[in-house]
């Protein structure tokens, strides 16, 4: 194993110099169009012009917003993607009612520059199609953004997916309740103290539409003073659904949700809702919501307003990227709901969908992009899932066609969160798992290879230090691989694995340095890579966390030792500084520019 040494001077200014001139024969990548840059997710960036290595230059952009910026759904949850001199960023703008600049889903377009908008004159265009009907379309109230969109810079194109709530009740009011003696209810009830039960009994009942992980019902209890709790009970046809205790209050307002984790099948519901008080409290409201995606496609989106068009919708959650191939197919998964994968070829317009299992109920899909592989003569797009699966779908035959192989030994019982990488010049795929259960983590090494196989003999893993949804980043210089770890919002790391010698005990760890503590890193890294005559790495990651920023470490590898170091902390100036997804690049004349976001609807512009 090789020595582990702190970074000493002479060492970080041969560094400087050495990067001064290795910028004069580097070559500049043009755009990041998608998350993690492109179709490999290897999230590598050029060496000219060089991403900052010393502290940089930051502007923030506070983006249009109709919350507090220390509202816990608002903010920057999907990376930003790039093209030109133009930045694009997916957000959270607040609370409906929408107006012409803020609420809603919203996409900010900026110069990076001037530093000016792009678009006017609303510099952040809603996710919202006026036209679409069948269902017509929904305005996202305050929910979280995790898609990161897709740029098509051959077509000028931006796709993009938004996460909404919609309420599927058929009561606007409480008249169509009852109490416990079969008595409507008026436009507005009293609870008393104690434990009393309201029943919506119309017949046929409440529609559900399809098979949902989660529903919730909001109520417009409002009370800062009263202790409540609450259940909801569903009786369908031939399914019971007890949503269990509730203590939740979200944005004033008393919200059940399903917390006994079982799925509501489709069908016609009676629901009974109780709520235990210790004083009088009132109810004139009740929302069943359910969450619900779309898919956009912007044009013109260099022009000063874009036009924005819904292309496919359903339901769930919209919380992978969307990823694409050379064809000019995208792809992107669905948490809850639908709980499939999707394939979508821009070109004709002809969706096809993969749902694993019987009844889309096997699997689930946060955070794995696809990633686009070649197997022999065969194009695959390769995802994980949250049961610990690695789907390997034929490109051509997407929803008919393909084959899957599970995690083993220590994976076993861990969720897929991170999209697969490729590292096409050695032969190897990585990806990430955790296990929510015990805060753990793996990283996994396969041959590209064997992804076609059901039973990969090249599989194996490495244990992390804590849990991972971080996308893996390979060095093409040193021998390392990187990736970021966390526990809950307390802690986190950024660490190296040589991937000729995969094992825990050959980490190296960049962040934090000994004798410090560091926080979650849930972001994918970005790395900035030199080779001969001194082999080192930059690398770049966000901390999700209330104190979070922008952060650069190094690791530095000589034929006989390798040194590691911090270099800076950045941004994070906000009221809500999480950030859960990483940085992106562009590179303009002889700068580079390096952006992020956070939960205070701040932007970062690095320089």
């Amino acid at each position: 194993m090789k020595k582990i040494a702190r970074i000493n001077k002479k060492l970080w200014a041969g560094a400087v110099a050495l990067l001064l001139v290795a910028a004069l024969t580097a070559t500049a990548l043009a755009a990041w169009p998608s998350f993690q840059n492109d179709t490999n997710n290897n999230g590598q960036i050029p060496t000219s012009p060089a991403a900052p290595i010393s502290t940089p230059t930051v502007t923030t952009i506070a983006l249009p917003t109709n919350n507090p910026r220390s509202d816990v759904y608002s903010g920057i949850d999907a990376e930003t993607i790039t093209n030109g001199n133009i930045a694009y960023t997916l957000y959270n703008s607040g609370d409906a009612p929408v107006t012409s600049t803020s609420g809603g889903a919203r996409i900010y377009a900026i110069d990076l520059s001037s530093k000016n908008p792009l678009w006017s004159p609303a510099p952040a265009v809603e996710l919202f199609d006026s036209n679409a009907s069948s269902p017509v379309d929904y305005h996202a109230d305050n929910v979280s953004q995790l898609s990161t969109p897709y740029y098509d810079t051959a077509n000028n194109v931006i796709y993009a997916a938004k996460t909404y709530y919609s309420d599927i009740a058929p009561w606007g009011s409480l008249t169509e309740w009852v109490d416990s003696s079969g008595k409507p209810l008026p436009s507005t009830y009293t609870f008393n103290a104690g434990t009393n039960t309201i029943y919506y009994t119309v017949k046929p009942g409440i529609d559900i539409p399809a098979d949902f992980w989660v529903p919730q019902v909001v109520t417009d209890i409002s009370s800062d003073k009263a202790k409540i709790s609450g259940n909801v009970v569903l009786t369908g046809a031939s399914t019971t659904i007890n949503f269990g205790p509730s203590t939740y209050y979200n944005s004033g307002n008393f919200v059940l949700y399903n917390n006994n984790g079982s799925i509501v099948p489709s069908g016609q519901y009676t629901i009974a809702l109780s709520i235990t008080t210790d004083m009088s409290v009132d109810i004139s409201s009740v929302k069943f919501l359910v969450s619900g995606w779309a898919v956009y496609k912007l044009t013109n989106v260099t022009a000063a307003t874009p036009a924005v068009t819904r292309i496919e919708t359903g339901w769930g959650q919209a919380n992978t990227p969307i990823k694409f191939d050379s064809s000019g197919r995208i792809y992107w998964g669905i948490y809850e709901g639908s709980r499939s994968y999707y394939q979508y070829d821009t070109a004709v317009g002809k969706l096809k969908v993969f749902t694993p299992g019987v009844g889309g109920r096997s699997d689930d899909f946060y955070g794995p992009g696809v990633v686009i592989a070649t197997v022999g003569n065969a194009d695959y797009a390769v995802f994980g899932g949250d049961r610990g699966n690695t789907y390997v779908r034929d490109v051509g035959n997407f929803d008919t066609r393909g084959t899957q192989f599970p995690l083993y030994g220590v994976g076993v019982g861990d969720r897929i969160r991170s999209s697969v990488t490729l590292d096409n010049s050695r032969g190897y795929a990585y990806f990430t798992s955790y296990n929510s259960a015990n805060a753990s983590g793996n990283l996994w090494q396969v041959l590209i290879s064997d992804l076609a196989s059901s039973q990969p003999a090249s599989l194996k893993s490495t244990k992390l230090t804590n849990a991972s949804t971080s996308t893996p980043v390979v060095s093409p210089t040193t021998d390392y691989i990187y990736v970021g770890t966390y526990r809950g919002f307390s802690e986190g790391t950024v660490e190296a694995y040589p991937y000729n010698n995969f094992i825990d005990t050959a980490k190296q760890q960049l962040y934090p340095q000994p004798g410090r503590t560091g926080l979650p890193v849930q972001s994918s890294v970005m790395v900035m890579s030199f080779g001969y005559p001194l082999t080192r790495d930059y690398v770049y990651f966000t901390t999700n966390a209330s104190n979070g920023g922008g952060n650069a470490a190094a690791l530095f590898q000589t034929s006989t030792q390798v040194s590691t170091t911090d270099l800076w902390s950045a941004g994070g100036t906000g009221a809500n500084n999480y950030a859960l997804q990483g940085f992106s690049w562009e590179d303009i004349g002889s700068t580079a520019y390096i952006v992020y976001g956070d939960d205070s609807n701040n932007l970062y512009i690095m320089q």
